[in-house]
């Protein structure tokens, strides 16, 4: 079942207005209780430090007393008397502590020691000499003549303190002390001098009321808050002070089920602070605060813990949460009142816009069904105009094809021709250069008939010049026959000039008979220059007659070319304007079937219009 329009206005009013509320009280809900952990935790260490100052400045001021009370006559002097009188009582086989004795040992420095331990809120005051015996207490137990290195307490912690004073200002932890009934004691010691020589020790038994009145102040604490001093024993930790909220006395171990590891990581030097879940007694799985910090005094392990449950330290946040809750009830009702007003004041107005929508919805819907009709013919007679159209362009594409292979046939012969006419061009300047070439080699042959004859004539006067020589040769051998021995010499040079003559002679007939021959060869070769020139000159005449052919077919085939690209060019012209219009036939097309496409959608439109008002009325 559909909501009406008005239960949807005020469910999206509580929507838009509780919605932020809530994660806004949610937010400062969790601000205000991260605020408030940081803010207790604060509160927290800063009673920790207080409290842990009074404590370390408590054990200052008590090692500062014993310190100057170990300086003091009475002290001294009351030692010496105590021991004195110990002795003698073990002499003469008497117990100490009968009323004699303690009238002997009443003297003003043993009254100054009586008041100096009730002023100062000690729980006694011990004088120990060097054998160990304890010769003085203002208290009168049982320890009292005690021999703590050799008797019934010497494991108890006034021993130990004895064993440690002797060389300076001591402290011993809380241990059971059987002289006060088996209470937990504490003592601080100091050595007892004279002139440098060990007489003994002081020593005093702490008061537990003074450290649990330290502890136990609840300034800042609120009704769960508490502060506690734990120390370390053995391997297990225990208190050392009572407890104010929680449960635990002096002396008492942690049990197992309460230990934490924050506690060991403070006696062993580590402060900090932390949330955690109680695990004993009253804080047993209840969420509180802890805050924890090492106690400095020489000789003790302690640690100081402040403690806090949540439920009080963020019972402001619970008060805010409950103020959130009522603030967005207020509000949830507000926003519903609202709500319904303004459904009221919007939904009327719409009724009307609804009845309007409904009429003007049905005449639309009227017209454009006719619109519609007469789109559609539109669409079909365009469909038939586009095919025809095709069909023409089909055709006209064909022709351009045709046109295009006929101009690129006159193309290639006009190429042919061009190329034909060039390479007879080409000829006829080779034909040139030959021509220009044999002439050239008939003036080279004539000019090397006439230096043949120079070296005919050159030849023949080389032979004249041997036969001279020959002639005088053979006149000097004669001459060197008649001069006898002293012309042999002269005979021998004689007979190798003529020698020489007749190679001479010899050479020339040979250069003679060798340019008769080059003359034969160059008369050869002059003849058939001349007839090559005669060819070459002919072959000019054919090529320049075959250029002139190929140049007028060349300037035909330029005029066919052209014709031909006009042709083709006019029809892909045609082509283009036949594809243009059947494009925009296309396109004509296309926009009356959208047309009709875009009608039936306003149609649709209208109708579910016409529905969406009808359900708004419903709703409304």
């Amino acid at each position: 079942m559909k909501m009406r329009l008005s239960v949807k206005l005020i469910s999206l009013f509580l929507l838009f207005g509780l919605v932020p509320l809530i994660l806004l009280g949610v937010l400062l809900g969790q601000q205000a209780v991260d605020a408030l952990r940081g803010k207790s935790l604060a509160l927290l260490d800063a009673v920790r430090e207080s409290r842990k100052h009074q404590i370390e400045l408590y054990f200052q001021e008590r090692m500062s007393d014993i310190a100057i009370l170990a300086e003091t006559v009475a002290v001294e002097d009351t030692l010496q008397l105590g021991h004195r009188l110990q002795h003698e009582a073990a002499a003469a086989g008497r117990p100490i502590g009968t009323p004699e004795w303690q009238a002997a040992i009443n003297t003003p420095l043993s009254q100054f020691l009586s008041q100096y331990k009730s002023v100062l809120g000690y729980y006694d005051l011990f004088l120990i000499a060097d054998d160990g015996h304890v010769a003085f207490t203002v208290g009168h137990e049982s320890d009292l003549g005690a021999d703590l290195l050799r008797g019934g307490l010497k494991e108890s912690g006034l021993a130990r303190l004895f064993a440690k004073a002797r060389n300076g200002v001591a402290v011993e932890d809380f241990a059971p002390y059987a002289p006060s009934k088996g209470e937990h004691a504490a003592f601080i010691g100091a050595p007892i001098k004279r002139n440098g020589k060990w007489l003994g020790v002081v020593a005093l038994q702490l008061s537990t009321e003074a450290i649990d009145k330290i502890m136990q102040e609840r300034t800042g604490m609120g009704q769960t808050g508490e502060s506690y001093l734990v120390g370390q024993a053995g391997n297990q930790i225990s208190y050392r002070s009572n407890r104010a909220v929680g449960e635990g006395k002096i002396g008492q171990l942690r049990s197992q089920a309460s230990s934490h590891d924050f506690l060991d990581r403070a006696v062993k030097g580590e402060s900090g602070s932390e949330s955690r879940i109680g695990a004993a007694g009253q804080w047993k799985d209840i969420p509180v605060l802890s805050s924890y910090a090492p106690v400095t005094v020489p000789g003790l392990q302690w640690a100081i813990v402040s403690v806090m449950a949540e439920s009080e330290a963020f019972a402001s946040v619970h008060t805010l949460n409950r103020s959130i809750l009522l603030v967005g009830t207020s509000c949830g009702i507000i926003v519903v009142v609202v709500g319904w007003f303004f459904s009221r004041t919007i939904s009327q107005p719409l009724q009307q816009v609804i009845h309007v929508i409904s009429s003007s919805s049905a005449q639309m819907a009227a017209s454009l069904t006719e619109q519609e009709r007469v789109a559609s013919q539109q669409a079909a007679s365009v469909n038939e105009t586009n095919t025809t159209m095709e069909e023409l362009g089909a055709s006209a594409r064909q022709s351009a094809e045709q046109a295009e292979l006929a101009a690129n046939g006159a193309d290639k012969a006009l190429e042919l021709s061009q190329f034909g006419m060039s390479r007879v061009e080409s000829t006829l300047a080779n034909m040139d250069q030959a021509k220009a070439k044999v002439e050239a080699i008939a003036q080279q042959i004539l000019l090397l008939s006439e230096k043949t004859g120079q070296i005919r004539d050159i030849a023949n006067l080389v032979s004249d010049f041997a036969n001279e020589t020959k002639m005088l040769a053979m006149n000097a051998a004669v001459e060197a026959v008649r001069a006898g021995e002293h012309g042999k010499g002269f005979a021998v040079l004689a007979m190798e000039t003529r020698k020489l003559a007749d190679e001479s002679k010899r050479s020339a007939g040979k250069i003679n008979a060798l340019v008769a021959e080059v003359q034969k060869a160059n008369n050869a070769t002059v003849m058939a220059t001349e007839e090559g020139s005669k060819t070459v000159a002919e072959g000019i005449v054919i090529s320049q007659n075959t250029a002139e052919t190929f140049r007028e077919v060349a300037q035909s085939m330029d005029s066919a070319s052209r014709g031909a690209q006009q042709i083709s060019l006019n029809i892909r012209q045609q082509s283009v304007a036949i594809r243009q219009v059947v494009e925009a036939m296309k396109s004509v097309n296309a926009g009356a079937r959208e047309s009709v496409a875009g009608m039936s959608q306003v149609k649709e439109g209208i109708r579910t219009l016409n529905e969406a008002a009808q359900t708004l009325q419903r709703m409304v």
